[in-house]
């Protein structure tokens, strides 16, 4: 697998998303998305998640979450390990 590691950082110190890209299979992993207590329930998870859905449209996104009623509500589907948009 060819993976590309980036690490977002959408704003200093309330946020930090890790994504890797495997290039064989035009995935985008989420790995982890952290968001500082007092910057919760702002919108920011979910712009970035936008954000990433516009920096690589033809790249599907998965990730690994026990929120399911967050990612649900942004149209992830759960796949059983996980979840996958679209």
């Amino acid at each position: 697998m060819i993976f590309q590691r980036k690490t977002t950082n959408f704003a200093h110190n309330y946020l930090r998303i890790n994504v890797y890209i495997n290039l064989d299979v035009y995935t985008l992993y989420i790995t982890e998305i952290i968001i500082s207590k007092s910057h919760r329930k702002k919108g920011y998870a979910k712009a970035s998640i936008n954000y990433l859905q516009n920096l690589y449209p033809a790249i599907r996104i998965e990730l690994l979450s026990e929120n399911n009623g967050f990612y649900e509500k942004l149209n992830f589907r759960n796949i059983g390990t996980g979840y996958r948009l679209p």
